[in-house]
């Protein structure tokens, strides 16, 4: 069993690391795969990521460190605890640390029965204590000194129309909160003229509602209007 040490004391030496839990809609009636990415400004000798979902109904089926930033990593994996759902890595003897990046951590693999009823699914961080072994959410220095990042909840919509547009369209960036603000508009600039990747949420970034499905010069000029012009809201998920 490979842990780190609690990181109750610890201090994170510099710019926040963050953890963060992307937000979706179940894009089928039984199953979603949600992406975990994390952030570090100094390399890192290991890392523990424990999460807990607001639903019992909601399993994880596996988790793939395909693609991501730790799988070349020879000692990697998961741990189900009672209540959660823990990942870690640890470089082995000759492996370089964790280098300071921002990227992808790995993908849930999530499911549920048939018939389950419509809800927004929270996805916490969480700290587990099992006999005299805990599992939380920490981070560690090169120099083995552990402590603990920051951490953005992700949320999994599951409904009949099996759409991931929460509330009013405008979250082009994600936000946990689903507040629309000026990073949407930056992301959104970003999808149409910048080569970004599009929105995890593509009804998100149909600002006006309209019949095209991708976002257009249209949503750009709505929710400047929306943010800074007093104009309308953006248009309610359907």
């Amino acid at each position: 069993m490979v842990l780190l040490a609690p990181a109750a004391a610890a201090q994170d030496p510099g710019i926040p690391d963050t953890v963060h839990v992307d937000s979706i809609g179940a894009f089928t009636n039984t199953r979603a795969i949600v992406p975990v990415n994390f952030y570090n400004d100094e390399p890192l000798g290991g890392l523990e990521v424990t999460l807990h979902f607001s639903s019992p109904d909601v399993h994880v089926d596996s988790f793939s460190f395909a693609g991501g930033r730790l799988q070349s990593y020879s000692v990697k994996g998961t741990y189900t605890p009672s209540g959660g759902f823990s990942i870690y890595c640890v470089p082995f003897a000759g492996e370089p640390t964790i280098p300071a990046a921002s990227g992808l951590l790995g993908r849930l693999y999530l499911s549920w029965s048939v018939g389950i009823s419509p809800q927004l699914v929270s996805i916490d961080t969480i700290t587990i204590v099992n006999v005299d072994v805990s599992y939380s959410t920490r981070f560690s220095t090169a120099s083995a000194v552990a402590f603990t990042p920051k951490y953005r909840r992700g949320w999994v919509k599951i409904d009949q129309g099996f759409g991931c547009c929460i509330g009013t369209r405008g979250n082009v960036d994600g936000d946990p909160t689903d507040a629309v603000t000026l990073p949407d508009l930056t992301r959104l600039i970003g999808i149409l003229f910048r080569g970004m990747a599009p929105a995890d949420c593509p009804e998100e970034a149909n600002i006006n509602g309209d019949a095209t499905p991708q976002p257009t010069v249209a949503d750009i000029t709505y929710l400047i209007a929306y943010l800074f012009r007093g104009g309308p809201p953006p248009a309610p998920c359907q």
